[in-house]
């Protein structure tokens, strides 16, 4: 069979890594050339409310097969609104999921940091796909211990609870608990609304020292503006799915009116990706619940937007 006949699979066949990229089991053979790791973390034993995102990442795998159907492995991808090929020059590998210890949080969080840490070490880009938010604490643990970062959260809650009954490590305290690193400096936190934002979390960011912009806010500056109240330096991002309205998105444990539209979203994305003077560490996507999905829109949102943000970075931001 002629060989362009082979350059494209069924949607049902094929590797079900992220956008069939090549899969590496062992760490220890990945190859020089590789520039980013897609890891998944299955873990939701910090729910408070709805469980189930600990089958996000592989829903999000499932969705992403429709961007990466070339029988000879995921070769970029072409977005016609720019008219040019993006994220071509990056390898990307699937390193599979992080080991988790059901009902053992600690550690699951070792584990998480351990791994992420692992691929940090190889010069790899990491990014995660949860499971719930509170997978962000241990992720940002390992590239805090490795050089000192500022934190862009993209999230519909300031996840900044210091307990809820008693527990400190849930999906409503990441960020309360990244802010007690030394190596965290700076936290964004944009995108906030609804109702489910507590007064005492709120002020308490605010002593935190925390920049917060509201969605009102948000889109009354515009993405630009909203942007360049990031830092410079080294930064690592973190996008909860609730950002977006449940219209586009219902597939999430902790769903509020009013969300970002996905153009909203991509336009901070791409503002942020093109900050000369801020470089991306690493980004997470999290709270993707596929049993709370409508025919896999959230899942192939959030892999359209982790698609979107990596071209934006190693094809625009200076990292290609």
């Amino acid at each position: 069979m002629p060989k362009n006949e082979l350059a494209y699979l069924p949607y049902s066949s094929g590797s079900s890594s992220f956008c069939r990229v090549v899969t590496v089991n062992d760490v220890d053979s990945i190859q020089g050339d590789a520039r980013i790791a897609f890891l998944g973390i299955p873990f939701d034993g910090g729910t408070v409310y709805r469980p189930g995102s600990r089958f996000g990442p592989r829903s999000i795998r499932e969705a992403s097969i429709v961007y990466g159907s070339s029988a000879e492995g995921f070769g970029g991808f072409y977005d016609i609104e720019v008219g040019r090929l993006l994220l071509t020059r990056a390898l990307m590998i699937d390193v599979g999921d992080v080991s988790i210890v059901p009902s053992r949080s600690d550690l699951s969080y070792e584990r998480i940091t351990a791994t992420v840490g692992d691929l940090i070490d190889r010069g790899l880009f990491v990014v995660s796909a949860g499971g719930d938010h509170s997978v962000s604490f241990p992720i940002i643990r390992a590239h805090a211990s490795r050089r000192q970062i500022n934190l862009v959260q993209f999230d519909t809650h300031l996840d900044f609870t210091d307990e809820v009954s008693g527990a400190r490590y849930t999906q409503g305290s990441p960020m309360r608990r990244a802010s007690e690193l030394e190596g965290v400096d700076k936290i964004i936190q944009i995108g906030a609304r609804g109702l489910l934002n507590s007064p005492l979390s709120h002020m308490s960011a605010i002593a935190a020292g925390n920049t917060i912009v509201t969605t009102k806010d948000l889109r009354k500056m515009g993405a630009e503006q909203t942007i360049r109240m990031v830092p410079p330096g080294d930064c690592y991002v973190t996008i909860d799915i609730d950002l977006l309205d449940p219209s586009i998105a219902p597939g999430t444990g902790t769903p509020e009116p009013g969300g970002l539209a996905y153009d909203e979203m991509k336009a901070l994305l791409a503002a942020l990706a093109s900050r000369q003077d801020v470089t991306i560490r690493g980004v997470d996507l999290v709270e993707v619940n596929p049993l709370l999905d409508h025919n896999g829109i959230t899942a192939l949102l959030a892999s359209r937007v982790i698609l979107d943000f990596l071209g934006l970075i190693f094809d625009e931001g200076g990292r290609s």
